[in-house]
């Protein structure tokens, strides 16, 4: 479905693809073209003649004339992990409505792209360095400092700020990171046969990450399936022997 080679990797599509394995009915080009929608009606109303207030204008358009905004209350719930379900609901995760922006603003010449910064997903202005858009709380732009501050509060200042945390995230490692964060909510719900699909998509986009294939061998264990456990922690140990 996904892999993390070849030069493109359409991050939209690839983003609804994952939903679309989680829940079966997902109309899949119904939801490109939500997006596409949502691109001719913003390039209708984008304003400015400078990248920074044509982004502006590509954020209110977003997250006040549409409504999109950060899921507050319920960080658990898969669905705000899904793509097509935010274009629904209008409601999402960091990294989910970082999506929403990246791919609207492609669609209007726009070019943005993700930021893994730690515990809280960013979209960096490709033009624009050192200035971020935190798509969460209605697309506020970021400092460096701001950054800082946002990652001091976050990690009550027990993680020191790195200026790699703000270099751009490929394709791969955003769908990756959306993958994780399934896992991790399927885990604590015991749901092992889903946190096994988003850690085979994890393995898939990040090869030779041998702690996602050690990960992926422990959920096959709590599955019962030994076989493929065994295989997933032995390669482990072999790629890693000071483990």
């Amino acid at each position: 479905m996904i892999a993390a080679g070849g030069e493109y990797l359409d991050l939209g599509l690839a983003a609804l693809l994952v939903g679309a394995e989680e829940e079966q009915d997902v109309d899949v080009e119904a939801a490109l073209e939500t997006l596409d929608d949502l691109a001719e009606s913003t390039e209708e109303t984008l304003s400015g003649t400078t990248e920074l207030q044509r982004v502006a204008s590509l954020v209110e358009r977003l997250f006040v004339r549409e409504g999109f905004k950060g899921n507050k209350e319920d960080y658990g719930d898969p669905q705000y992990s899904y793509l097509h379900q935010v274009l629904k609901r209008k409601i999402g995760l960091p990294i989910t409505l970082a999506i929403l922006l990246i791919e609207v603003g492609r669609r209007v010449g726009i070019a943005l792209h993700g930021v893994g910064f730690p515990t809280h997903f960013l979209v960096g202005i490709t033009h624009q360095p050192g200035l971020y858009i935190d798509a969460f709380n209605q697309g506020r732009i970021l400092t460096v400092d701001e950054c800082k501050a946002l990652l001091h509060v976050n990690t009550g200042g027990v993680l020191a700020f790195d200026p790699a945390y703000l270099n751009p995230t490929s394709t791969a490692e955003v769908l990756a990171r959306v993958s994780r964060n399934l896992k991790t909510l399927y885990l604590r719900r015991e749901a092992y046969d889903e946190a096994l699909r988003a850690s085979e998509r994890i393995v898939m986009l990040t090869p030779g990450d041998w702690i996602e294939v050690r990960e992926r061998g422990v959920i096959q264990f709590r599955r019962g399936a030994f076989g493929p456990a065994i295989i997933d922690l032995s390669t482990y140990l072999l790629e890693v022997p000071e483990a």
